[in-house]
């Protein structure tokens, strides 16, 4: 598929790659199938954007650039707000390179040390 650069098989492997919850895989065959704005947006909602990043490579405009540095920038603002919270109800946000990178995880304090709720 790759090398034959079929807009149609593209399409039908994306649209398989996302029932079966391959996201990564889902976005590089949306963007070889030209539907740079459904990779954009799927990347987005799954908080895939270094799979976007890296799927659309040097093809990709200023526009593009810009728009993956603004989704990166949104999730470090939110990340930054929600890491310094204050605790409640024994729930906190936890700085890691997970928060850095976008993805803010909590833990729930439990009976067990290793209890962990991701959000991924």
């Amino acid at each position: 598929m790759r090398e034959t650069k079929s807009v149609e098989g593209a399409e039908m492997v994306a649209d398989f790659c996302r029932k079966k919850g391959d996201i990564r895989l889902a976005i590089e065959f949306l963007l070889l199938a030209k539907k740079k704005e459904d990779a954009f947006l799927l990347a987005k909602e799954f908080e895939k954007m270094d799979a976007y990043a890296a799927s659309l490579g040097d093809a990709g405009t200023m526009e593009d650039f810009v728009a993956i540095a603004q989704f990166f920038e949104q999730a470090m603002i939110l990340a930054k707000r929600v890491c310094t919270m204050p605790r409640r109800d024994n729930i906190r946000a936890d700085w890691s390179s997970s928060c850095v990178a976008g993805r803010i995880s909590f833990r729930k304090r439990s009976n067990s040390r290793h209890a962990l709720a991701t959000s991924t």
